[in-house]
Order: C-alpha cells, then structure tokens, then sequence
C-alpha cells in the first residue's frame, strides 16, 4: 500500500512513521540544546551544587535537621523546617562552603555572631503568617535546660538561590529566617555541652509546633 500527496513524492506508509520519527527527534534535539540551561535573574550569587552527595555534610545536617507540619483537611496549612545550628552545625555549614566557594569571607547571612541559632524555612498558603519575624504573628520560645529563652532576634533572610544548595527543603514557596539566641557556641575554644533538654516552639493562631532534638 503506498500514499499520495498531490504535488508530492509517492511514499510507501511504512516509511512515514520514520519520517515522523526523524521529525520529532530533531525537535526534541533542538529543546534540549537550548532549553537546559536556566540563569538566576537579579542575583549576584552563583547556585552552588545540591547538597546531596556531600557525605560529610548530609550526616551533620540530618543530625541537627528538625521539621513539622500541620494539615487541614488534607490540605497543606502549614510546613516548617529547622536546622540548629550549634557549633558541630556550624562548622559543617563553613567547611562545605569553603568546599564550594573556596572562601569564608561571607556565609550570607548566616553568621549568629557566635550564638545558638535556628535556621528556618517556612511555608503557608496564608501569607500574612510567612512573617516570622513578626511578633504580632508568631511567638517562638527555646527550651534550652531548665532555662525558657526568647530570640534576640528574628532575622529574614533573601539569599535563597544560596541556601537551596544547603537546604534540599527551600523552595521558590518557602520564607527563610535566622532565629538567633543569647546562647554561646563556645567558652575559650571549647564547644559547649549542650543540655539533655533541647526543643524550641513556635506559636501563632495557625497552629503550635514543637521541634525536639533532645
């Protein structure tokens, strides 16, 4: 059986599928040459590699990673995802960064002045409540021991194309802050024991959410 096209070669039908084939691999062809290639637009921060892969890293950071959710019926209302950064954290974060930048001039951002802190990625489809920074909002209390502390300070972080190759968690929904506390990683150069006791909460009208790591 063969197939006319009027002002066109006579092509058996056999042959037309291969001719479509042809067709269609060098479209595919075409969208993978100019479509892989992606630039982050308005930031002056290369994407660093995931972290994924980075053995030494990932054993750190599932140490010390923390995260909870709350679902209304069966809908996401609520996602938050910490990492503590005690001084074991800290110092995985610097090496991979030195890994990755070849520097430590700056972490962005990251930099608790020597103090305990929480990095937090945060997500709701309620958008008034992204602002953890907001005290009106959220109230966010660290039992640390037998001691209840406050943050010193709530810090809302921006650089996220830098922290996406830390944190496989954040994401273009995700708000990311630095919750910082008057507590010191360090004594004459020696880490501090951190307690047996060691949780933080976080409160709003949303929802309360309890993160433990001891």
């Amino acid at each position: 059986m063969s197939f006319t096209v009027r002002g066109a070669l006579r092509l058996p039908l056999t042959v037309l599928p291969l001719v479509a084939l042809l067709r269609l691999s060098i479209g595919l062809f075409s969208f993978a040459a100019t479509g892989c290639t992606t630039a982050s637009q308005g930031s002056t921060v290369s994407i660093p590699p995931e972290a994924r892969g980075d053995d030494d890293y990932i054993k750190v950071l599932q140490k010390w990673q923390k995260s909870a959710r709350v679902f209304d019926q069966f809908q996401n209302r609520i996602q938050l995802n910490s990492v503590l950064f005690t001084e074991e954290m800290r110092q995985a974060y610097l090496n991979r960064w030195v890994r990755l930048r070849g520097d430590t001039a700056s972490t962005i951002g990251m930099d608790s002045g020597g103090k305990l802190a929480i990095f937090v990625s945060l997500y709701t489809p309620d958008e008034d409540f992204l602002r953890l920074d907001n005290s009106s909002l959220w109230t966010v209390r660290l039992q640390y021991g037998d001691k209840t502390l406050t943050p010193t300070t709530v810090l809302r972080l921006y650089e996220k194309p830098v922290y996406e190759g830390f944190f496989d968690f954040v994401n273009k929904w995700s708000t990311e802050f630095l919750v910082v506390f008057d507590v010191s990683l360090a004594e004459s150069s020696e880490a501090v024991t951190l307690p047996e006791s060691l949780s933080a909460q976080f409160y709003s009208s949303l929802a309360y959410l309890n993160l433990q790591w001891r």
